[in-house]
C-alpha cells in the first residue's frame, strides 16, 4: 500500500524571535539566490515567491486539476499549474491574549477528495480548522471551534485515512506537540470526524484520542517533535524524536520513534504501539529524526535488501544531538540517511505487542496514561491477531529493542530538514532538503552505502511535507517559503532559505517541487547538459561519481539521459555514471610525438570505449582543422596518417615543438567525439646539451658536432660522442643532462677589482676529450659586450688568463655572467649561471674614512686608500702610483674637512639637532671625540648611530647662544693611532629669534583640513617645527611647507565655535600669535543639479549648501566601480559652488561606442572633498541619489569643407548624443579665435551664431588655416576640429585663392601639353632602334655589377631578417577580415553597408528588407536583375560594381555563398556562350565593368583569402620589407615621392646625389635611459627621420595601432638640458626664387651619434610644455594614450606662390629636355640613363630572390585553393563543350581570373592584407613587379614598342622562366582530382563563417533597395515586356517589395556614410 501525503510540524522557537531572524536571513538568502540564479536556472521550471515578512509552511497539489495550495503565516495561496497565483486568503489573527497580533502559521493543509474540499488549520484561533472551497481558498465552507493543532511553531502532523466507523470512512489523524500551559487542550494523538455534518466536523471520534501523562513529566519532556506521518497498509504511522520513556532513567534519553495506530480500532489506546528506530555508525548515534519518507526501491537497492524492486522501504534523515550523546533534543549538523525495510518495522511492532502481552510492564509507554501490559501466555502467532482489536488484553505498548540501521551516507556539516525519494532505471535517488537551503541529491546504492553527487543552493528550510507522484517522476518538497519540484546521496541542491518537508515528484519523475520558507520551486531532477566532458558526466576516469540520471553519449560527445542518446543500448554508445572508464585515446603507437621532419607517418590509436559504427559509417582522424584522413578500425584500434609538412603549424620562436589536437571523427554523427594532443618537435632548436637531453622529446646531443638531433646518425663529426636524451627510449651508457659537458656550481663569490689584472678559475665536469679540443676561452658579458680571454685546462679546472676588466656604469659592483667556449664556438653548459662580481673601490667612497670603514667597504674587497692619488683602490690598481693605506693599519686617514651644516640656523634657546657634513669624519661613530659650536660642546649623546653617517656626517644638539651670532663648528675625531685629529674648513651656525607676525585664514570648518599659512621671520631656523590651534595643526617640513618667512599647517578637528591662538614650537622654543582662529560649523550640501554627466566629464554642476567660503580647494569625487575620480570646484559664494564632473574614462576602456540612442552607461555615487569634512565624501549615498553618466558625444565634420557662411549666420554642427548628460553651458565653440554664441543643443544638432566680423585665419590653438577654423570644446573632451568656414570676400568678387588656383591649373595644363608633345617626338624618333642596344647594355651592366649586387643582397638579407625576426612571436600585421573585404570589394566605390544594424529599426523596414531578401533568394529574379542591369549601358559602372559587392556581402551574411556561386556560374556560362557566338572568346573576363564580373572578382578574393594569409603572405611581406629597406638606404624625395633607388624608372631620381649615413642615438625611455640606434641619411627630411625612428621602435606592429609621425616632435638633445625641436619647414629653411627647401639633417649639421628624442607634438615648437616636461617623452611605444593630433608637414603654412622642394625640383628634368635641341636632348637622356640604369638594375638584382620566393609561393601546387581548382575545372569543361582547341584561349581565361583580378591588386597594394603604411616609393617598385607577374601569365611575348618604358625591359630575361612556371602550374592544377560541388559548398560555408558579422545585414539590404528603386523603371519595363519574365510574375514581386519600404528609410539612422566614417577613423 503506497503512503499518502501528510503535513508536518515546524521546530519550536519563540515566534517573535523566529520572525526577526527569518526576515533578516530571508533577505540575505534572496540576495544569495539572485547571485546564483544562473546555477539554479539550469534546473528551474517554475517558481513562486512571497514577501520576506511572511513564511511558507505547507503545500499540496490536487492530483486531478494540478492546482497548488500553499499554507503560510497569515495567508493561504492558490496557484495554477504554472505557479501563477490565482487566489490569496488572509488568515491573520489576534494572539490568544486578545490584544497582540500573532503570526497564524498554517499547520494542516489537506485535500479531502471524498468531500471535494480543502482542510486548513492554523496555529492561532485556539488551533481550530476550516474547510474551504477548492476552487477559491477565500471561500470558507465551515469553521470549527474545536482545538486541533498546537500553537506557534510547535509541530503538528495530520493525514486522512480510513476510520473504524461505517465500514472505514475517512477520518483525519492528528499528532500535536503537548503544551502544558495552554488554556485549552490539544491532544497528542487524535482521530477526528470528517464524514459528518458541519456541526460535528473535526470532533474527536469516540475513543479517538490520546493525551500525555501530564502528572509525571515536565512539558519539555513531553514536547515530542513530530517529523512525519504516513499511511501504510491498515495503519497510520507517526514519526517523532522524543524521550525514551517517562521513568527517570529514560526521560533524559532522546530517541527517534515510530508510533502506530490501527484504522479499525475504536479506542486508540487499544492499538497504539511505538518502537525505537536507531540510525548509528561507529559509536555515533544519530538519535533525532528530522524527516522521513516511505517509498519504493530501485532494483539495485532492492537486491541489497533481499526485496523485490518496487517494494516500499522507510527512508529517514537523522541528526546527532548537541552535547552528550542522547542527552538533548537539539539537533547538530552531524547527520545521516538511513533505510529501514517496512517488513522489519512491522516485525518490530509485532515484537512490542508480543512483549507487552507476555513480559508485562517493561513494555508500557509511561508518557500516556492507561498504558497496560499484563503477562499472558500467548504465542507470537496469537499476538498477530491481538494488534488491531478493541477487545484485547493490552493497551499503549512500547517496544524496548531498537530497530537499528547503518547509515547510507553521513554528513558532518549538514542538518537535513526533508527527504523524498524516487527511482530511475536501476537506481534509487533521494532528494534531501537542508536547513541552510540546499537540496542534496543522494544516490542510494545499497542499504549501507550511498553517495552525494550534487548540491544545489535554492534560496529558502524544508518542511516535512513531501509527495511523490504516482509515476515516481516528480517529487514535491515543501519549504517555509516556496514550492519546488525536483526529483544515492547522489546530488545536493541548495534552496537558500531552509527547505521545508513538503515535496512532490511529478508523474513522469522528471520534475521535483521543493518548498522553502520564501518560495516554491519546480526543478528538473537532472541537468545532464551541465556536464560538458565525459569526466564530469560519469566521474573522472570512471570515478563513478556522476549523476545516475546521466551518461556519456559517446559519438554525440555530450552528456544525456539514456533515452536521449541514439542507439543507447548498443555497447559503449552510452556510458552510464558508473562506467569504469570514459571514452579516451589511451595510447598512440608508436609515439604521440614525432619529429617535425617525419610527416605523413602511420600511427595507431587505442581508443577505450570505442563503439562499432553502423553500415556505411566510418572513423576519421583530424589534426586541428585540416581535412580529415580515413582511419581503419581493428577492434578498439584506429590506424591513420599524420599530416603533411605543409599542414603542420610552424614552431614559434622560443619553442621546441608545436601541438596539434588529434581528433577522432565519426561520419555517422559528424562529431569529433574524442581528442588527444599530438606533438611535432624540432630538436635542433636546442643549442645546448643540457636543454637538448632534458627536453620532453627523444633528442640526443652530439658533443663534437654541437647539434641536437632526433637521429644521432646525422651527427656531422666522425666518431662523435653521443649523449642520449632523457626521453630517448633507447638505453645508452651516457644519458641525460648530468652527462653533458658543463660547469659545476661555483663554490663562492668571484670578486674581481676593476683596473687590476686577475685570473678566474672555474670547475667543470664531463669535459670533452683534450685531444679533440683546440682551445678554451672565457667570455664575460659586460654591459652587453663580450670580453674574451684564453683559458687553460687542468683536470676538471679551467683558468681564465689574467687580464684587466672594467665597466662604465658608476656603481660599486656589477655582476656579470661568465661562459666557457671551446673550439671557438662550443659553449659549456652552465645550469647554475656562473657570476663574476666586478667592483670599483672608488665609487661612493670619496674619502679615506669611507674607503677603510668596514661599514661602507666589505673587508674581502681589499680596498685601501691611495694617498698619492687620493682615491680608494686595490693595492695593485694601475691608477695608484704611490703610498697605499691598507684597512686595519695604524696609519691615520687625513684630517676631517667640514663642508656644511643643516639646518644652518636655529633658535637662540638652542636644542636644535644639526647635521655637520664633511669628509673623513671617522671610520665609526666611536671615533667622534667632540663637536663644538662657538667653542661650546654640541651634545652628541642620544644621537649616535641612527644619525651618524660613516665619514660624511655627525649630528648633535646645539647649546644656547646669542641672537644673530654666527658661531664656528669644529669636530674632533680619534685617529687609527689614537691621536685626536681636529677638523679643518669653515662652517658656521647662526642663532636666530623666530617670530610670528600673522596667519590666514582665521576660521575654518570644525572637522579640520584648513591649510593655514603662517607669516613671520626666521620660521625655518630650526630642525623640528610643530604647531597647534587648540589641537594639532599638522605640518611636515619634508613636504617643503616651511621657508624663512612662511609656513603652512593643516588643522585637525575641534569643537564648533571654539577659538584658539596659533602656537608654534621651534625646537621647543614656543612662539604664539596675537590673532585667534575660530572653528566654524562644517559646510553642508543641500542639492546638486543637474545629476548627469558624460564619460569624459567636464559637465557643469551647481552645488548649493552652506559654509562654502570655508572651503579652500573643494573637489568633487565620483565613485565608478572600484575607482575614484576627482575634479576641482570653484566657490561662487558661501551658499553656491560650481563643480565640473570628473573624467571617468580609464585606459582599459577601449570599447567603441556606436550608439543610435542615448543609453546611460551607468549610475555613479559621488561626494565632495572639503577639508576633512568626512560627512560629504559619500553625500550621494547618504541622500539616496546618484549621477548618471552617458557616453561621450560624437561630433561630425562639415560635409562641405570649407563651408560657406556669412556674418551673423546661424550654423548647425551635427553629431550624436550631443545633449546626453550635457547642456548648452557645457559647450564652447570657437570660430577662429572668437567665441560663437551657442543657441541650442539637442541630441543630434548644435546650433550656433557665427561672429558678425570675420575672425581671420588664426585658430584658438594658435595655428593658422586657409579658411576660418571651427573648434568645439565640450566638457573635458579634447578640442574637436569641425572644419572651416568661408566668409564672403570684402568686395564680393572671386576669392584671390580661386584666381591663383585657376592660373596654376592653366600653367600646369600648358606645361603638361608641351611636355607630352616633346616626349612623344623624342620617343617616336629613335627609341625603337635603340631597344636591342639597350637590352645588351643592361645585360652587360648587370654582369659588371654582379658582385656589388651580391654583397648588397647579403647585407639586405641580414637587415630584413632583423626587421622580421619578431614575426614568429607577434605574427604578421594582418588587417581584420572586415578591412580586407572593404579593400577588395569597395575600393573606389562610394556605397558600402554599415557595420551594425541601425538601432531602433522600424518594424516596417525590417519586414520590407526581409521580403527583399526573400526575393533575392529567387534565382530566376536574381539572374534577371543582374542581366538587365548589365545589359543597360547607361547605368554607371560604379553602380553596377556597388550592387555586385552588396550582393556578395549579403550572401556572406545569409550563408548563401553556394547559392551566389550557382548564379554566378550560370551567368558566366551564358557569357561564354555569347562570346563564342560573337567570336570574341579571348576578350572574356578582361574587365570588371559588369555585375557578373565584379561578383567573380569578389568570389576570387574570398576563395584565395586563406591561401593568401597562410602561404603567400609571408614571402609577400618579406618582398615588401626588402624593397622598403633597400629603398630607404638611398635618398627619397618627400615632396615628389621619387627615390634614389627603385625598380620604376618613372619614380627614380635622375640626378647624382651626395649623401651619407648617420647613426643617431634615440632616447626611447627618458626615465631609465633606454636608447636605440637608428640609421638615417643626412639628406633625410625631419619627417622621414621620425618615420625611420618609429619604424625601428614599432617594427612590425600594426600601423593603425602605433604612434604616427605627425603626433610627435623630433628633439635634438644637446648637452645636459639643451634641446632643439627640428621641423621640416621653419624660419631657417632655404628660400630662392619662389622655391623653399625642406629642412634635412644636413641643413642642421647633425653629426652621427647625436642624441635625439621623440616628444608629444607641441603647438609652439621649442617651448617647454606646461606641467611636468618629462611626460612628453614617456610611453612612445604606446600610441593609445596620445591625443588625437592630426598635423603633418602639409599643415605648415607656405606663402602663396612658394613651392616646396626636397632633393630635386620636379620640373627640372622636364624643362631641360623640352627646351634643348633634339641632339642635346638625346645627350641629356643618355646621361640620365647612365645615371639611373645602374640603380635600376642593382635594385632588381638585390630583391630578385625575394621576388622569386613570392612567385614560387603563389604558384605552389601543393595547396591550390578549392575555389581556384573549381573555376579552372569549369573553364576546362566550357572549352571542351564548345570545342575550343586553342589552348591560348583557356590560358587567357585563367590568367584574366587569377593574376588580373587578384594577384596584381594584392602585390601592388599589400596594405589590403597587411596593416602597413605603404610609401609611394615602395608602391612604384611593386607596380613593376606586379606588371612582370602579369606578363608571365601572357600566352606569348608582348612586343616591346618604341614607347615602352625602361621598366618594361627590366624583366625581359626572366619572363620566359616565370612563364614556364605558370604553364607548369596550370598543368598541375588540371591534373588534380576534380573538386566536387559539395566540397566547394563546404568551403564556401566556411568562408561565410569567417566573414560573417562584419557588416549589417539590414543596412546591406537597404543599400540594395536604394539601387533597385533607382533603376525601378528599367527593371520593371524589361520584366513586364519579356515573355519569360512576365510568366514568372517577377515584376509584381519586385513592385510589392519596393512599395513595402516605408518613408522612414531616408532617416539618418539608415544612412551608411556615418558608420563608414567611424570605421575609417578606427
Amino acid at each position: 500500500m503506497k503512503p499518502t501525503p501528510a503535513h508536518r510540524k515546524i521546530p519550536t522557537m519563540d515566534p517573535h524571535k523566529y520572525l526577526l531572524i527569518s526576515i533578516t536571513l530571508t533577505w540575505l538568502i534572496l540576495y544569495k539566490h539572485l547571485t546564483i540564479g544562473l546555477d539554479l536556472s539550469a534546473y528551474e521550471s517554475a517558481s513562486f515567491s512571497i514577501n520576506p515578512s511572511s513564511e511558507l509552511t505547507h503545500f499540496v497539489t490536487h492530483n486531478e486539476t494540478g492546482i497548488v495550495y500553499i499554507g503560510a503565516s497569515d495567508a493561504l495561496y492558490q496557484l495554477g499549474e504554472d505557479f501563477v497565483r490565482q487566489e490569496r486568503a488572509d488568515t491573520a489573527a489576534q494572539c490568544e491574549d486578545g490584544i497582540q497580533t500573532c503570526p497564524n502559521y498554517n499547520k494542516i493543509l489537506l485535500i479531502d477528495y471524498a468531500h471535494d474540499r480543502l482542510i486548513t488549520c492554523g496555529s492561532e484561533k485556539q488551533g481550530t480548522c476550516q474547510t474551504r472551497d477548492l476552487s477559491n481558498v477565500n471561500t470558507i465552507l465551515y469553521e470549527s471551534n474545536h482545538p486541533v493543532v498546537s500553537s506557534g511553531k510547535l509541530t503538528t502532523e495530520a493525514i486522512i485515512a480510513p476510520g473504524p466507523r461505517n465500514g472505514g470512512v475517512d477520518a483525519i489523524y492528528v499528532s500535536a506537540t503537548y503544551e502544558v500551559d495552554r488554556r485549552f487542550d490539544v491532544f497528542a494523538l487524535s482521530r477526528r470526524e470528517l464524514n459528518v455534518t458541519n456541526d460535528f466536523l473535526f470532533n474527536i471520534e469516540r475513543g479517538g484520542r490520546l493525551q500525555v501523562n501530564t502528572g509525571s513529566a515536565s512539558s519539555l519532556d513531553l514536547a515530542f517533535n513530530y517529523a512525519e506521518v504516513f499511511n501504510w497498509k491498515e495503519f497510520t504511522y507517526f514519526v517523532a524524536s522524543q524521550i525514551l520513556n517517562i521513568n527517570v532513567e529514560a526521560r533524559d534519553t532522546y530517541v527517534s520513534k515510530v508510533n502506530r495506530i490501527c484504522h479499525n480500532t475504536i479506542q486508540l489506546e487499544r492499538s497504539y504501539v511505538d518502537i525505537v528506530i536507531e540510525c548509528s555508525s561507529s559509536g555515533i548515534h544519530y538519535n533525532l529524526i528530522q524527516a522521513a519518507y516511505v517509498g519504493p526501491t530501485g532494483p539495485s537497492l532492492a537486491a541489497s535488501l533481499n526485496l523485490t524492486a518496487g517494494d516500499d522501504v522507510f527512508y529517514g534523515v537523522f541528526a546527532e544531538n548537541e552535547d552528550a550523546p542522547l542527552s538533548s533534543s537539539i539537533p547538530s549538523s552531524k547527520s545521516a540517511l538511513c533505510v529501514f525495510k517496512m517488513q522489519d518495522i512491522e516485525e518490530a511492532f509485532l515484537d512490542a505487542v508480543f512483549g507487552c502481552l507476555t513480559k508485562g510492564m517493561g513494555f508500557e509507554a509511561g508518557y500516556f496514561p492507561g498504558s497496560q501490559c499484563v503477562k499472558f501466555s500467548v504465542t507470537r502467532e496469537d499476538s498477530i491477531g491481538q494488534q488491531c482489536i478493541d477487545q484485547t488484553n493490552w493497551q499503549i505498548a512500547s517496544g524496548i529493542t531498537p530497530l537499528v540501521s547503518t547509515p547510507v551516507i553521513e554528513w558532518n556539516d549538514t542538518l537535513p530538514s526533508s527527504v523524498i525519494t524516487t527511482t530511475h532505471r536501476d537506481h534509487t535517488v533521494a532528494f534531501v532538503g537542508t536547513t541552510t537551503g540546499d537540496l542534496v541529491k543522494v544516490h542510494i546504492e545499497s542499504e549501507i552505502s550511498g553517495r552525494e553527487y550534487e548540491r544545489i543552493s535554492l534560496g529558502s528550510p524544508v518542511l516535512k511535507d513531501t509527495e511523490m507522484d504516482t509515476n515516481k517522476e516528480m517529487v514535491t518538497i515543501l519549504t517555509q517559503q516556496q514550492r519546488e519540484s525536483s526529483g544515492r546521496e547522489y546530488e545536493r541542491i541548495s534552496l537558500g532559505s531552509p527547505v521545508l518537508k513538503d515535496a512532490e515528484m511529478d508523474t513522469n519523475k522528471e520534475m521535483v517541487t521543493i518548498l522553502t520558507q520564501q518560495q516554491l520551486l519546480k526543478l528538473r531532477v537532472s541537468n545532464c547538459a551541465a556536464y560538458t566532458t565525459c569526466d564530469d558526466c560519469i566521474g573522472g576516469n570512471g570515478g563513478q561519481d556522476g549523476d545516475p540520471y546521466c551518461g556519456w553519449c559517446t559519438l554525440e560527445r555530450r552528456c544525456t539521459l539514456h533515452d536521449e542518446c541514439p542507439m543507447s543500448d548498443a555497447s559503449t554508445r552510452w556510458l552510464p555514471y558508473n562506467n569504469a572508464q570514459c571514452v579516451s585515446i589511451s595510447n598512440v603507437a608508436p609515439y604521440d610525438s614525432l619529429p617535425i621532419t617525419e610527416t605523413e607517418q602511420q600511427i595507431t590509436l587505442t581508443v577505450e570505449q570505442l563503439p562499432d559504427l553502423g553500415s556505411g559509417a566510418s572513423y576519421e582522424c583530424i589534426f586541428d582543422n585540416i581535412p580529415a584522413v580515413a582511419a581503419s578500425k581493428d577492434g578498439n584500434k584506429l590506424t591513420c596518417t599524420t599530416p603533411a609538412m605543409s599542414d603542420i603549424p610552424r614552431i614559434t620562436t622560443g619553442n621546441d615543438h608545436v601541438t596539434m589536437q588529434l581528433y577522432v571523427f565519426s561520419t555517422e554523427t559528424q562529431v569529433k567525439f574524442v581528442q588527444r594532443e599530438f606533438n611535432f618537435y624540432e630538436c635542433n632548436t636546442h643549442k645546448g646539451c643540457v636543454a637538448c637531453t632534458n627536453s620532453s622529446w627523444a633528442c640526443d646531443w652530439c658533443i663534437y658536432s654541437n647539434i641536437c638531433t632526433h637521429d644521432n646518425s646525422t651527427c656531422t663529426m666522425e666518431d662523435d660522442s653521443i649523449i642520449n636524451g632523457m626521453n630517448n627510449p633507447e638505453i645508452a651508457p651516457r644519458q641525460g643532462p648530468e652527462e653533458c659537458p658543463q660547469l659545476v656550481a661555483q663554490d663562492g663569490e668571484k670578486l674581481v677589482p676593476v683596473g687590476a689584472s686577475r685570473s678566474i678559475t672555474v670547475t667543470g665536469k664531463n669535459l670533452p676529450d683534450e685531444d679533440r679540443v683546440t682551445s678554451y676561452k672565457c667570455v664575460l658579458n659586460i654591459e652587453g659586450s663580450e670580453v674574451t680571454t684564453a683559458a687553460m685546462r687542468s683536470g676538471e679546472e679551467l683558468t681564465c688568463a689574467p687580464r684587466m676588466y672594467t665597466f662604465s656604469e658608476e656603481i660599486q659592483n656589477l655582476d656579470v655572467s661568465l661562459s666557457v667556449v671551446w673550439n671557438d664556438n662550443r659553449i659549456l653548459d652552465d645550469v647554475f649561471g656562473f657570476i663574476v662580481t666586478l667592483y670599483k673601490c672608488e665609487v661612493n667612497r670619496p674619502d679615506c674614512s669611507r674607503c677603510l670603514s668596514s661599514t661602507t667597504t666589505r673587508p674581502e674587497l681589499m680596498c685601501g686608500w691611495c694617498k698619492t692619488n687620493a682615491m680608494c683602490t686595490v693595492n695593485d690598481n694601475s691608477k695608484c702610483s704611490g703610498d697605499w693605506l691598507a684597512p686595519g693599519t695604524n696609519d691615520n686617514c687625513p684630517v676631517p674637512i667640514l663642508s656644511g651644516v643643516w639646518p644652518p640656523s636655529g633658535p637662540h634657546e638652542g636644542n636644535t639637532i644639526i647635521s655637520v657634513m664633511g669628509t673623513d669624519l671617522g671610520l665609526e661613530f666611536d671615533d667622534i671625540v667632540s663637536v663644538t659650536v662657538g667653542g661650546k660642546p654640541c651634545d652628541i649623546s642620544g644621537l649616535s648611530r641612527q644619525e651618524y653617517r660613516t665619514g660624511s656626517s655627525v649630528s648633535c644638539r646645539t647649546p644656547s647662544g646669542s641672537t644673530d651670532s654666527e658661531e664656528d663648528i669644529t669636530v674632533a675625531i680619534k685617529g687609527a693611532d689614537e691621536t685626536v685629529l681636529q677638523s679643518t674648513g669653515t662652517v658656521v651656525f647662526t642663532y636666530r629669534n623666530p617670530s610670528i607676525s600673522s596667519f590666514e585664514p582665521q576660521e575654518g570648518p570644525e572637522a579640520g583640513g584648513t591649510v593655514v599659512t603662517i607669516t613671520g621671520q626666521y620660521l625655518d631656523a630650526c630642525s623640528e617645527i610643530s604647531a597647534t590651534i587648540g589641537s594639532e595643526c599638522v605640518m611636515n617640513r619634508r613636504d617643503n611647507v616651511v621657508n624663512e618667512t612662511t609656513a603652512t599647517c593643516r588643522t585637525t578637528s575641534s569643537a564648533v565655535d571654539s577659538t584658539f591662538p596659533l602656537v608654534v614650537s621651534f625646537d621647543g622654543a614656543i612662539r604664539q600669535s596675537q590673532d585667534m582662529f575660530t572653528y566654524r560649523p562644517n559646510p553642508t550640501v543641500a542639492d546638486v543639479q543637474p545629476r548627469k554627466t558624460i564619460e569624459s566629464g567636464g559637465i557643469t554642476l551647481t552645488v548649493t549648501g552652506t559654509g562654502f567660503n570655508l572651503a579652500q580647494t573643494p573637489q568633487m569625487i565620483m565613485y565608478v566601480g572600484d575607482e575614484e575620480f576627482t575634479e576641482d570646484c570653484k566657490i561662487h559664494n558661501d551658499t553656491m559652488m560650481i563643480c565640473k564632473t570628473p573624467n571617468t574614462e580609464t585606459s582599459s576602456d577601449n570599447i567603441s561606442r556606436k550608439r543610435r540612442e542615448v543609453i546611460p552607461l551607468g549610475d555613479a555615487s559621488f561626494g565632495f572633498i572639503i577639508g576633512d569634512v568626512t560627512e560629504l565624501l559619500r553625500w550621494a549615498d547618504d541622500n539616496n541619489v546618484t549621477i548618471e553618466y552617458f557616453p561621450d558625444p560624437e561630433y561630425y565634420q562639415f560635409v562641405e569643407n570649407p563651408k560657406n557662411t556669412k556674418e551673423g549666420a546661424i550654423e548647425q554642427i551635427d553629431g550624436l548624443n550631443l545633449d546626453a548628460g550635457s547642456s548648452e553651458i557645457d559647450v564652447t565653440v570657437y570660430i577662429g579665435s572668437v567665441k560663437a554664441v551657442v543657441e541650442t543643443l539637442d541630441e543630434s544638432v548644435l546650433t550656433i551664431t557665427v561672429p558678425i566680423d570675420d575672425p581671420g585665419r588664426e585658430c584658438i590653438n594658435g595655428t593658422t588655416t586657409k579658411h576660418t577654423c571651427v573648434v568645439v570644446y565640450h566638457g573635458n573632451l579634447p578640442p574637436i576640429n569641425i572644419g572651416t568656414l568661408r566668409y564672403p570676400s570684402p568686395g564680393g568678387g572671386i576669392d584671390s585663392g580661386v584666381i591663383i588656383a585657376i592660373a596654376v591649373v592653366c600653367v600646369i595644363l600648358i606645361g603638361t601639353l608641351i611636355l607630352v608633345l616633346v616626349l612623344y617626338r623624342r620617343k617616336v624618333k629613335g627609341h625603337q632602334a635603340n631597344i636591342d642596344k639597350l637590352l645588351i647594355e643592361m645585360e652587360d651592366l648587370e654582369s659588371n655589377i654582379a658582385s656589388d649586387i651580391h654583397e648588397a643582397f647579403v647585407k639586405l638579407q641580414t637587415d630584413v631578417t632583423d626587421l622580421t625576426s619578431d614575426l614568429e612571436g607577434t605574427g604578421m600585421p594582418f588587417v581584420p577580415h572586415r578591412q580586407y573585404a572593404i579593400s577588395m570589394f569597395f575600393t573606389g566605390l562610394e556605397a558600402r553597408p554599415m557595420t551594425y544594424d541601425p538601432e531602433d529599426c522600424d518594424e516596417a523596414v525590417e519586414n520590407a528588407v526581409t521580403k527583399l531578401s526573400k526575393l533575392l533568394g529567387d534565382k530566376t529574379f536574381l539572374m534577371a536583375m543582374i542581366q538587365i542591369l548589365d545589359d543597360d549601358k547607361s547605368i554607371p559602372n560604379k553602380d553596377r560594381l556597388s550592387i555586385a559587392s552588396m550582393l556578395t556581402v549579403l550572401m556572406i551574411l545569409e550563408n548563401k555563398l553556394p547559392y551566389l556561386t550557382d548564379v554566378m556560374m550560370t551567368l558566366m556560362t551564358a557569357q561564354v556562350q555569347d562570346a563564342i557566338e560573337e567570336e570574341r572568346p579571348t576578350r572574356l573576363f578582361q574587365r570588371t565593368e559588369l555585375i557578373m564580373e565584379k561578383l567573380l572578382s569578389n568570389w576570387i578574393a574570398l576563395s584565395l583569402y586563406d591561401f593568401l594569409k597562410d602561404h603567400a603572405a609571408y614571402p609577400l611581406f618579406l618582398l615588401y620589407r626588402a624593397i622598403k629597406c633597400h629603398t630607404e638606404k638611398g635618398p627619397i624625395d618627400m615632396v615628389t615621392g621619387k627615390s634614389y633607388v627603385s625598380l620604376n624608372d618613372e619614380n627614380i631620381i635622375g640626378e647624382r646625389l651626395t649623401y651619407k649615413e648617420l647613426v643617431l642615438d634615440i632616447i626611447v625611455n627618458e626615465e631609465d635611459g633606454e636608447k636605440r640606434e637608428v640609421a638615417v641619411l643626412d639628406t633625410d627630411s625631419i619627417g622621414q627621420v621620425k618615420c625611420k625612428i618609429l619604424d625601428t621602435i614599432h617594427r612590425n606592429k600594426p600601423y593603425s595601432t602605433r604612434m604616427q609621425p605627425w603626433q610627435v616632435d623630433l628633439e635634438w638633445r644637446i648637452g645636459i638640458a639643451g634641446h632643439l625641436t627640428l621641423q621640416d619647414i621653419d624660419i631657417s629653411s632655404e628660400y630662392e626664387l619662389g622655391w623653399k627647401k625642406v629642412n634635412t639633417l644636413k641643413h642642421f649639421s647633425v653629426p652621427t651619434g647625436a642624441n635625439f628624442a621623440l616628444a608629444l607634438r607641441q603647438e609652439v615648437p621649442n617651448v617647454t610644455a606646461a606641467g611636468n616636461a618629462a611626460t612628453r617623452y614617456t610611453n612612445i611605444h604606446d600610441s593609445t594614450s596620445l591625443p588625437n593630433i592630426t598635423v603633418s608637414m602639409d599643415d605648415t603654412q607656405v606663402e602663396d606662390g612658394v613651392q616646396l622642394w626636397h632633393l630635386t625640383k620636379d620640373c627640372d628634368e622636364t624643362q631641360d629636355v623640352a627646351t634643348l635641341s633634339r641632339r642635346k636632348s638625346l645627350i641629356l637622356k643618355k646621361q640620365i640613363r647612365e645615371v639611373t640604369f645602374p640603380r635600376l638594375l642593382s635594385t632588381k638584382g638585390i630583391v630578385q630572390e625575394y621576388m622569386d620566393r613570392m612567385f614560387a609561393a603563389i604558384l605552389n601546387t601543393e595547396d591550390v585553393p578549392i575555389g581556384v581548382k573549381y573555376i579552372f575545372d569549369t573553364f576546362d569543361g566550357l572549352a571542351k563543350r564548345h570545342d575550343i582547341e586553342d589552348e591560348g584561349v583557356l590560358h587567357k581565361w585563367k590568367s584574366n581570373i587569377l593574376p588580373l583580378r587578384f594577384w596584381q591588386k594584392i602585390i601592388t597594394n599589400p596594405q589590403y592584407i597587411f596593416d602597413i603604411n605603404q610609401p609611394r616609393s615602395v608602391e612604384a617598385s611593386l607596380s613593376v613587379i606586379s606588371q612582370a607577374f602579369y606578363d608571365a601569365f601572357r600566352v606569348n611575348n608582348e612586343q616591346i614598342t618604341k614607347d615602352a618604358p625602361y621598366r618594361r625591359l627590366l624583366y625581359n630575361r626572366e619572363i620566359p622562366k616565370y612563364r614556364d612556371m605558370v604553364k607548369g602550374y596550370y598543368s598541375s592544377v588540371s591534373q588534380m582530382q576534380r573538386i566536387t560541388k559539395s566540397t566547394l559548398d563546404k568551403d564556401l560555408r566556411d568562408i561565410c563563417i569567417k566573414f560573417t558579422g562584419l557588416f549589417s545585414r539590414i543596412s546591406t539590404l537597404i543599400e540594395l533597395h536604394k539601387f533597385l528603386v533607382k533603376y525601378r523603371s528599367k527593371l520593371l519595363e524589361v520584366l513586364e515586356t519579356d515573355e519569360i519574365y512576365a510568366e514568372s510574375g517577377l515584376s509584381e514581386k519586385l513592385a510589392q517589395v519596393l512599395d513595402a519600404m516605408p518613408a522612414s528609410l531616408n532617416e539618418p539612422r539608415y544612412v551608411y556614410q556615418q558608420d563608414v566614417q567611424l570605421d575609417d577613423e578606427q
